[in-house]
């Protein structure tokens, strides 16, 4: 999704993206102590503000193979040699957003578990997760597209800040519910204990067949608040103005691969809470972009789009009566 970006906004862009990677890389370290995770957090912190900062201790951490990033953690220090080239504008817009996201999962970090534990409490907890990990990002990027296309005044940037940090939340809450699956196999869950406990489940029962609607209870109100966040994650990508067509398709591509998966799962949801990850066909991801890039200019056709990815059957739980 870079590289549809303007050259002068896709360089800022991708070093702000591989800076939140390596943090989130040092947050989820399956081998660390929480009080170690801590510290690597502490010095992506320090980092952003202090030119003499280097990631020493990230670099003599043993990245473990499966996570595949260990090519970017052992070149961490690379990447922040990148960042300090940049212009200081750009720095300026990228570094108090870095440092909001590692401060809010150095508070969110919890000890590893044996079993499939939520992380979370409350609802409230999930979505002050979201705003450290995502609702930072979409503020940290409005900053650079501020900075990097003309004539983004007072009304149109102050909605864009108000509805940024929603598009982050719809985004991340997408992934949460796709991949909880995914996360239960490897002993966590970001579903709060809130939600367990309302839907009469607990996480070592998630998958079975007979949990199934109790399960999907629990997924319902989850897909509700997304919904709601990625309806302004179109009010802000057509909110951009219309010239800044690359940066329209940027943001818009990543929403509407959202909806559409938001859709599969209201048409499947069998799959999900039987243990499956949904994932949107190649061929639907290609359509996406194409589609994208013919509507990016034209608000009303982006809205019938929203409508027409988002929608279709929604079965619920009458399509659980079968295991």
């Amino acid at each position: 999704g870079i590289r549809l970006l303007p050259a002068a906004l896709s360089r800022p862009v991708a070093v702000a993206y591989l800076i939140c990677r390596i943090a989130d890389t040092a947050e989820d370290h399956p081998a660390l102590s929480v009080e170690a995770r801590r510290a690597l957090l502490g010095e992506v912190d320090r980092a952003m503000s202090d030119p003499a900062a280097a990631f020493t201790g990230i670099r003599a951490v043993t990245w473990p193979d499966d996570l595949d990033l260990g090519g970017l953690m052992g070149n961490a220090d690379r990447v922040l040699r990148e960042f300090r080239r940049l212009p200081a504008g750009d720095q300026a817009a990228v570094a108090p957003w870095v440092q909001e996201m590692v401060r809010g999962m150095a508070s969110s970090l919890r000890p590893p578990s044996t079993g499939p534990a939520p992380l979370l409490d409350t609802m409230a907890d999930l979505r002050r997760y979201c705003w450290y990990v995502a609702g930072t990002v979409g503020h940290l990027l409005t900053g650079l597209f501020t900075r990097h296309i003309r004539g983004i005044g007072a009304p149109r940037l102050e909605r864009l800040e108000r509805l940024a940090p929603q598009f982050g939340l719809g985004l991340q809450l997408t992934n949460i519910i796709r991949d909880i699956a995914d996360d239960h196999r490897h002993g966590r869950s970001f579903i709060p204990v809130e939600l367990w406990r309302e839907a009469g489940l607990a996480p070592e029962q998630f998958g079975q067949p007979d949990a199934a609607r109790r399960a999907w209870t629990m997924v319902e109100p989850l897909l509700a608040e997304t919904e709601r966040c990625l309806e302004d994650a179109l009010d802000y990508s057509t909110a951009l103005p219309r010239h800044a067509l690359r940066v329209r398709v940027f943001c818009l591509t990543s929403l509407f691969f959202a909806c559409r998966t938001i859709a599969l799962i209201h048409a499947q949801p069998a799959r999900l809470v039987h243990g499956e990850r949904i994932k949107m066909p190649r061929r639907e991801v290609y359509a996406i972009l194409v589609v994208t890039a013919l509507l990016a200019p034209c608000n009303w056709a982006l809205r019938l789009c929203f409508r027409r990815l988002i929608g279709g059957p929604r079965p619920g739980a009458a399509a659980l009566a079968r295991p």
